[in-house]
């Protein structure tokens, strides 16, 4: 799913018309956050339930704190970037390349121990 939200990520950095944005938007909600954020809570509970079961407030708290700074960070990094560059289109390529970090590191990140 992560591939597929990269994509529509790096689409809309060309987007020219009110239908292609709408498009892009659609399928990025369908794939990008709605869809791996439940899977990462999922994953992050099963591994800190594992490991250190007193601490699971605390670890989802911070992983919910840093899912949602986005929200917070992203406005400001691409204004930056738009100041920078002259243009918003190289914030989608950015955060296309993010989204395809983000997906190296799901790959990268170990099971959970099994209880």
């Amino acid at each position: 799913m992560l591939p597929i939200a990269a994509l529509m990520v790096f689409a809309l950095g060309f987007v020219q018309t009110s239908e292609a944005l709408i498009v892009a938007l659609v399928i990025y909600g369908f794939v990008g956050n709605n869809s791996w954020h439940p899977a990462l809570i999922a994953w992050a509970g099963d591994v800190v339930a594992a490991e250190k079961p007193a601490a699971m407030s605390a670890a989802l708290g911070f992983l919910n704190f840093v899912a949602m700074s986005s929200a917070v960070i992203t406005p400001v990094m691409s204004g930056l970037v738009r100041d920078i560059s002259g243009s918003f289109q190289w914030a989608f390529f950015i955060g296309s390349f993010m989204v395809m970090v983000a997906f190296a590191l799901c790959l990268a990140a170990r099971e959970a121990p099994r209880l």
